[in-house]
């Protein structure tokens, strides 16, 4: 699959790729539980949260596109969190850094992803 920009996605076993065409760069988005139809994903909050909206970024096509999952389970060095995918999309705001090789990305507030913790104190 290749969103609009030219970026590739590709699956390995359960794992899910993006391969980003303007840095030639791949990282592993997450791994997906078809049986409980959830994306996993790992993060932590020095690395990847967007401090000036006190947000984490989701990419949009996956979420847009998502078939075979409904929701994501989202771990961080604060906790673990199952959103919904449709309050991923309702919530986030976008935010493209394409002039930095980065793929259109939806921003959800931690204060969103908050509502849906499961477990607190969580480290990796």
């Amino acid at each position: 699959m290749l969103d609009n920009e030219g970026n590739g996605y590709s699956r390995k076993e359960n794992a899910i790729y993006l391969h980003r065409k303007s840095t030639k760069y791949t990282t592993k988005l997450g791994v997906l539980d078809e049986v409980n139809k959830t994306f996993h994903m790992e993060r932590s909050r020095e690395t990847h949260v967007l401090l000036i909206a006190k947000s984490y970024g989701f990419n949009y096509e996956l979420l847009k596109k998502a078939t075979k999952f409904n929701k994501v389970r989202l771990e961080d060095d604060c906790g673990v969190y199952l959103i919904p995918v449709k309050v991923l999309l309702q919530e986030g705001s976008f935010l493209h850094f394409k002039k930095k090789g980065f793929e259109k990305q939806i921003f959800v507030k931690l204060e969103v992803i908050e509502r849906y913790a499961l477990e607190q104190g969580v480290l990796f």
